[in-house]
């Protein structure tokens, strides 16, 4: 009786949907999607910077894509890359 039980349980706990993580809405998720991609092209752009003009070019990326800001600049709903016209949410 007891196994059946804490099979019944597991099952029913099982089914329960998770709550959403702190940034599982769309528009963070969408801002996460644009910032990963633009990283990507920081990062290769930056190699081989010496570290003052590494921290300079970082400062302007964080006031250009605004990381704390999600709404805008970000990724439009339903767009996979950013490289597409008209992918990206400006003001």
């Amino acid at each position: 009786l007891a196994a059946w039980i804490a099979y019944r349980y597991a099952l029913w706990n099982g089914n329960r949907p998770m709550p959403p993580g702190d940034y599982a809405d769309l528009p963070s998720v969408l801002k996460s999607l644009y910032l990963q991609q633009h990283f990507a092209d920081f990062a290769v752009e930056s190699q081989g910077k010496d570290p003052a003009s590494l921290h300079a070019d970082f400062g302007a990326f964080l006031a250009r894509h605004k990381p704390d800001y999600k709404m805008a600049p970000s990724q439009r709903p339903g767009v996979i890359s950013i490289a597409r016209e008209g992918a990206i949410i400006e003001s």
